[in-house]
C-alpha cells in the first residue's frame, strides 16, 4: 500500500513539475508579412506547375470522311486538357498544358480510348488498336 501511494505521489509531482512554464518567457509571434513581394525565393526555383506538352497524332486513311471529338484528359477523367473536332485522316500536333506530376494522358476519339505516355513533353497517338504482346 505504501509503495502504491509513494508511486502515485512521485507521478503527480513529476507531472506537475513538467507542466510548469516560466512566466517571463515571450512567445514569438508569427510573421505578419502578407505581401507576395516580401517572399524570398531561391533564384533557381521553378514556379511552373504545368508543362507545355505536344500530342502528335498520326491520321488513318478512311474511305469515308470521319470527324469526331478528340478529348485529352487525365487517366481518371477528372481533368480535361483539350477538346476539339478532328478528322480521322488528319495528322495533327496538339499543344496543351499538363500538370508537372502527370506522365500520361487518356485520349478518347469516339469509341477509341488509349492511355498515352508523355516523355520529354511529347506523346504519340494513332487510331489503330493496340495488339497484345505475343510470347
Amino acid at each position: 500500500m505504501k509503495k502504491s501511494n509513494l508511486l502515485l505521489i512521485v507521478a503527480m509531482a513529476s507531472i506537475s513539475l513538467q507542466s510548469c512554464i516560466k512566466a517571463d518567457e515571450q512567445i514569438q509571434p508569427a510573421s505578419t508579412d502578407t505581401e507576395f513581394k516580401s517572399l524570398t525565393v531561391a533564384d533557381d526555383f521553378n514556379w511552373n506547375t504545368a508543362n507545355a506538352v505536344t500530342l502528335q497524332i498520326t491520321g488513318t486513311q478512311t474511305t469515308e470522311t470521319v470527324t469526331n471529338t478528340l478529348i485529352i484528359s487525365s487517366e481518371d477523367m477528372s481533368a480535361t486538357y483539350y477538346t476539339g473536332q478532328l478528322a480521322m485522316d488528319a495528322n495533327a500536333n496538339i499543344k496543351f498544358a499538363l500538370p508537372i506530376d502527370q506522365n500520361s494522358v487518356l485520349v478518347r476519339y469516339g469509341s477509341i480510348q488509349k492511355v498515352v505516355a508523355i516523355s520529354n513533353k511529347t506523346g504519340n497517338f494513332n487510331y489503330l488498336p493496340s495488339l497484345p504482346d505475343v510470347e
